[in-house]
């Protein structure tokens, strides 16, 4: 909601100065911007009326002496077919008291009700104290009367702390949440703190739980944080029941711990990737919510390599790897390139290909990324991770010439031996995902495992959404294995490299 232009009436809109833009204000068919903030725009005025108010958010603000300066603007385009524009940096209490005076001049409303109108519309507007005060003299100037009183808050830290009584549906929780406060560890105190105050601070904002394991659990975890980077100067905080899965193998997390008793506020729905709106999330939302399960590459790839260092393994994890990796050089290759392939099958295997009609993992798939990275690298040594290791033992070892790692003594040491790998080449899930991600080099996944017209695919796994675009699919290796062997016919050269072969450096 912070960041569109919201309909107030059909001529009249409101809005922060993010959303607006050449587009916007085309879209909505906007003649008139009132901008009464203090920022200059960052669009074109050269096609519309263009009316600078500058004016500061503050209490002591004489905003009433623009009131019906800016109510005949508004009123006198509306004559003329236009519609107007008014805003200010967020939307919510300079742009939103001028709102609500035009409702009440224009639209025969009194001023609780005109508040109420536009706070339907627009559910973050609150006029600072002082312009609502204002706003109480203007309504006696038209109605002789005043529909809006300043009420003394119950429990308030100061005897002469004054709300407008339209507030009071928000302060009547005061005398709860205080309790809270008093009583046990919580967030009670941030809440409080932004309804009272003259200057609120927005609330921290942490993120729902959920019952998934590790790979979810580092998904939810690198979700926070990526929009705490894209919120900046905004408090973030996780909740106990992801950071108790994730402190055992991961000790750099830098995000602070929520109070045990974390009271949801307003919450903010995400959807299974990053829409605009979640660049801004609303000052007045603590909470996270939407999607169970987000793990899109959107939310948290501007800070790919601030994660790599949030979701740094114990040196004991570190260790294990080491041996494992020493281990799979079983020709004692010099500056060997290591490339992790995570095989799914288990619950993939029994309920996710039933349910969403995909293919399950096939061999052709197997047999062309590990030509890719054999045609591409030398002295490439593969290491397959699974939760099915007697499969792979199986199926690839001896066909691929792979090493299948011993399963580990939990999944962060599995998680750790993919991503100390140099590339990847992984099935499905986001244990292969974070397995991939944190090792940082090329990926190769298979694509076949949902099929495109199904719900799931269509809404919660987009995949252009999900991977980023520099990872490959089967598709794509498909086409540059046959480009490679086309430009190598005649030439006398392998198309294979040897096993044996001591140098590490790219084709």
């Amino acid at each position: 909601m912070l960041c569109e232009l919201n309909e107030v009436t059909d001529h009249l809109f409101i809005s922060s100065a993010r959303s607006v833009s050449d587009d916007s204000l085309r879209q909505k068919g906007i003649t008139l911007v009132i901008n009464c903030s203090m920022m200059t725009p960052n669009y074109s005025t050269a096609n519309i009326k263009y009316i600078p108010i500058m004016l500061e958010d503050n209490e002591k603000t004489d905003i009433g002496r623009y009131f019906d300066e800016v109510i005949n603007l508004i009123h006198e385009e509306y004559l003329e077919g236009g519609k107007t524009l008014v805003y200010c940096v967020a939307g919510i209490s300079r742009s939103a008291t001028f709102c609500i005076a035009y409702l009440m001049k224009h639209n025969e409303m009194n001023l609780r009700n005109a508040f109420r109108h536009l706070r339907s519309r627009r559910r973050i507007v609150r006029p600072n104290n002082g312009f609502f005060r204002q706003l109480i003299e203007f309504e006696k100037r038209l109605y002789s009367e005043t529909s809006v009183q300043m009420v003394r808050v119950p429990n308030a830290d100061t005897p002469d702390c004054m709300v407008p009584d339209v507030f009071y549906e928000v302060c009547k929780g005061i005398v709860w949440l205080r309790s809270c406060k008093n009583s046990l560890r919580s967030n009670a105190g941030d809440i409080i703190s932004y309804y009272l105050s003259q200057d609120p601070k927005p609330l921290p904002v942490s993120i729902q739980c959920n019952g998934g394991r590790l790979g979810n659990q580092m998904c939810t975890y690198a979700t926070l944080y990526g929009l705490s980077a894209l919120n900046k100067g905004r408090p973030f905080v996780a909740q106990n029941c992801n950071l108790k899965y994730l402190r055992p193998m991961f000790k750099q997390l830098s995000i602070q711990q929520a109070p045990p008793l974390y009271i949801q506020w307003n919450s903010w729905s995400v959807l299974s990737y990053l829409k605009p709106s979640d660049l801004t999330i609303p000052p007045n939302s603590n909470y996270i919510g939407g999607f169970v399960y987000p793990c899109s590459y959107t939310f948290f790839d501007h800070v790919q390599n601030e994660l790599r260092g949030e979701f740094q393994f114990t040196l004991e994890i570190q260790l294990h790897v080491r041996k494992v990796l020493q281990k799979a050089n079983i020709h004692s290759l010099k500056h060997p390139t290591y490339v992790g392939i995570h095989v799914r099958r288990g619950d993939y295997q029994k309920r996710w290909l039933d349910i969403y009609k995909g293919i399950e993992v096939n061999m052709e798939f197997f047999q062309k990324a590990v030509e890719y990275f054999r045609k591409k690298y030398k002295n490439v040594v593969f290491v397959v991770v699974s939760d099915d290791r007697i499969w792979c033992v199986e199926n690839l070892v001896e066909p691929l010439g792979v090493y299948v790692s011993e399963e580990g003594p939990s999944p962060a040491h599995d998680m750790a031996i993919l991503a100390h790998c140099n590339h990847t080449i992984m099935t499905y899930g986001t244990f292969g995902f974070w397995g991939a991600y944190l090792a940082g080099g090329e990926t190769v996944y298979f694509d076949k495992f949902l099929l495109p017209n199904t719900s799931f695919a269509k809404t919660d796994f987009i995949f252009d959404k999900m991977y980023p675009p520099r990872w490959k699919d089967l598709f794509i290796i498909k086409e540059m294995i046959s480009d490679s062997d086309d430009s190598l016919k005649g030439t006398g050269k392998r198309t294979y490299l040897l096993k044996e072969d001591a140098s590490d450096s790219e084709k």
